[in-house]
């Protein structure tokens, strides 16, 4: 029975205990072979839906009935895997887990509890557990009555008690703030409510205040802030920091979703916080006061240090954490890696919580400055820089004047760029001379600080054919150019026409690229083009005034064989180009259909299967060329197994984005793009786990893959795909022919299939 209502008995029964109009709904059963009826319908009733003995006995949980022993009937001994059997032992009488020589009860079960702080209960701490103790509340064996009204018998009710579980008949509170000073944890410093205590720094690193204190900590300077999740607070006066000094007086707050006010670098701040710790580092968490005094304040200066000093294990790695430090003259001896951290010189490292070095430093590249707050995670000491600044590079050199070959019209100027290796901290002047007065010039240029080239105007003094050398010298280097004056009248010629051979896959396109030997005169060249073979090319280019060179686009057919291409200027002056045609295997169409550049870490790419079969990514890989790279270097990634059906995509988002974007692979690698970086989507042909260009077919592109633009053009923008043709990077790439434009932080379509259509 259940409730007063029969469920299964024996038939008799039944239809003594069942109304009458209910009996009809009952089942026979058999029980153990006994014939029994069981009457579930009206008390299964669900959604609806009812459920019948044959529902019940094969649900899979524990039976109705046993006809026998019961299986998996629950133990009475008490016992708790790995802490406890249960079960008396030699060394353990009551089975508790606690041997009998520390036990507080040896002979009466009382394993430690959570709800008792994971140790055994002792209420009134006189060493005789409350299991087994006659007066659990009091030491003695004289048992005093215990009044609910005042739980720590001091004679103060509980309700008037401003120590309510500890005995403090005195009351004593001497900073007013309700909680009595046997029970306060900071009896000096007011804290209604039990709020946060007035603490530094230097307590929650000599460990005054524990894991879990809430703390408050006034008149912080803001170091460092990712305006969003971070920070790095310092001591700059005050009491504590009179006392102690500079070591010790940083701490780094870590406050995702906080609901407090976001502060910036520079701004002066109360901040009532909770110690934690992150793997081996302590941090502050879940601030729940944050209070901005004042703003652009100065910041402390960073002290400096010998960097192996502070690095993992040196002879300062734990008293200047928090601290905004300085390392001089250091070199990069460890290139940035996956998760943008990079090393130096005495094994610090860099890291880039707050600042991401673009670009990329390379081993051997030298600072005279690094600068920062320093952090404790993953197991090593690190400098978390804040912007390019917190970077400063030693004193330039001179590393390049260029072209190396100029041309200079006889009745206009031309232009040469002086360059730096970077900028520097004042301005450099680069001296210049010249081989003769055929070209004039001016006798040096100033790059002001900060910039790492700069321009010089040339005129022509001399005739047309006449040369001039040009040097460039700055502190002992020199860069020298060669610089050509001609005008309408002189005499132009086809140099070259590259590559040759060419070769070309068949109904495949690239380009050759036809040069002069002087600049088009005005009103441009016109070149005449034939070709043989299975390819095409337009009949007519024209290389535009001023320039040296134009490309030839050549497309191959269906055959596959020898061809050539003929490009000839005027009547006599030709070249020709070889061109190789392969019949190469069809490449898979799989495609970049979203790209993604918003907001902070809000950055991602969508693939797109636009063939028409499916198709085996863990084949496919996808690489970000980065800045000034022409390859992909580092920053690729293979994709996981996964078949992509035809018009299926794929997505592939920055790990630390905000954004919801519906994301297959997170990563934070190729997705850290900013507005200059390219993609290229390839086939690992060789299975060799990264792209080799000449082995492996790229399918796609985003952007030339060997030219950077000069400004961020794909910033701030989300492009989706319209035109489904696909890009291999190789020639002039105009995002408009391929994607249509949205706003910035637009995910709208993102893991969408694309339509055609721009």
């Amino acid at each position: 029975m259940r409730g007063g209502k029969a469920l299964i008995g024996e038939p008799n029964l039944i239809h003594a205990l069942v109304p009458a109009d209910e009996v009809d709904d009952c089942s026979g059963i058999s029980i153990c072979d006994a014939s029994r009826l069981s009457c579930f319908k009206s008390d299964t009733l669900y959604n609806e839906e009812t459920y019948n003995w044959t529902d019940i006995i094969n649900s899979g949980t524990y039976g109705p009935f046993f006809c026998g022993e019961p299986e998996n009937e629950p133990s009475c001994v008490p016992a708790r895997p790995g802490e406890f059997s249960g079960m008396s032992t030699d060394l353990d009488s009551d089975g508790d887990g606690i041997p009998d020589a520390e036990d507080n009860c040896p002979h009466v079960f009382n394993p430690p509890r959570p709800l008792d702080g994971g140790v055994q209960a002792d209420y009134d701490n006189d060493g005789i557990g409350d299991a087994c103790d006659p007066c659990p509340l009091n030491e003695g064996d004289n048992c005093e009555n215990f009044d609910a009204d005042d739980r720590d018998g001091d004679g103060i009710p509980n309700d008037s008690d401003n120590c309510p579980s500890v005995a403090n008949p005195d009351q004593a509170d001497r900073d007013n703030d309700g909680i009595g000073d046997a029970c306060d944890p900071c009896p000096d410093y007011a804290n209604p409510g039990y709020s946060a205590c007035l603490s530094s720094t230097y307590e929650i690193w000599d460990g005054t205040q524990i894991e879990g204190a809430k703390i408050r900590l006034e008149n912080m300077i803001v170091t460092a802030s990712d305006d969003a999740q971070a920070m790095m607070l310092q001591h700059t006066s005050g009491a504590a920091f009179d006392a102690n000094g500079v070591a010790q007086s940083g701490v780094y707050v870590y406050m995702p979703n906080a609901d407090v006010p976001i502060a910036a670098r520079g701004d002066l701040i109360d901040i009532e916080a909770t110690i934690s710790s992150f793997g081996d580092s302590l941090q502050l968490t879940n601030p729940e006061v944050l209070t901005i005094n004042s703003s652009d304040n100065p910041l402390p200066n960073p002290v400096r240090l010998n960097p192996a000093d502070i690095a993992t294990g040196g002879a300062d790695a734990d008293t200047y954490l928090g601290v905004l430090v300085r390392v001089d003259n250091v070199t990069v001896t460890s290139a940035m890696d996956t998760y943008g951290e990079f090393e130096l010189t005495g094994g610090l490292r860099v890291d880039d919580v707050f600042y991401l070095a673009d670009p990329a430093p390379s081993v051997g590249e030298g600072y005279s400055a690094v600068i920062g707050p320093l952090q404790h995670s993953f197991g090593s000491n690190k400098i978390l820089v804040r912007d390019a600044n917190d970077l400063v590079q030693g004193n330039p050199a001179l590393s390049d004047l260029s072209p190396g070959s100029a041309f200079l019209d006889a009745s206009g100027t031309a232009q040469l760029t002086v360059t730096l290796t970077h900028g520097g901290s004042s301005a450099t002047t680069v001296a210049l001379s010249y081989s003769n007065n055929k070209v004039s010039g001016p006798s040096s240029v100033t790059i002001p600080a900060g910039e790492a080239s700069a321009d010089i105007t040339l005129s022509a003094n001399g005739s047309a054919g006449d040369t001039t050398t040009i040097t460039a010298s700055y502190d002992g280097d020199s860069f020298s150019s060669t610089v050509t004056i001609y005008d309408d009248s002189s005499a132009r010629s086809l140099v070259s026409l590259t590559p040759n051979p060419l070769s070309i896959e068949t109904n495949r396109s690239a380009d050759l690229t036809a040069t002069l030997n002087l600049p088009a005169r005005s009103g441009g060249q016109l070149l005449i083009i034939t070709s043989t073979g299975d390819v095409s090319t337009p009949a007519t280019v024209m290389i535009p005034a001023g320039s040296l060179s134009a490309n030839i686009r050549v497309s191959a057919g269906n055959t596959g064989g020898a061809a050539s291409v003929t490009a000839k200027l005027g009547t006599s002056s030709t070249r020709t180009a070889n061109v190789n045609v392969s019949t190469g295997p069809p490449i898979p169409c799989l495609i970049i259909s979203e790209y993604v550049e918003g907001s902070s870490y809000n950055k991602g790419i969508e693939i797109f299967n636009c063939g028409s079969t499916a198709l085996q990514l863990s084949d496919f890989g996808v690489c970000q060329i980065n800045n000034a790279e022409t390859d992909c270097e580092g920053y690729q990634t293979m994709l996981p197994s996964h078949t992509l059906a035809p018009n299926e995509v794929f997505t592939i988002c920055n790990s630390r984005g905000t954004l919801p974007m519906s994301c297959d692979l997170e990563e934070g690698s190729i997705t850290r793009h900013n507005g200059d970086d390219r993609f290229l989507v390839f086939k690992d042909d060789n299975a060799s786990g990264s792209f080799e260009r000449g082995d492996d077919t790229v399918t796609d592109a985003f952007g030339e893959t060997e030219w950077r633009p000069g400004t961020l053009l794909w910033e701030n923008v989300t492009y989706r795909r319209c035109n489904f043709t696909p890009y291999f990077g190789q020639t002039l790439f105009e995002v408009s022919d391929y994607f249509s434009t949205h706003p910035i932080d637009d995910i709208s379509d993102f893991g969408v299939a694309p339509e055609p259509g721009c």
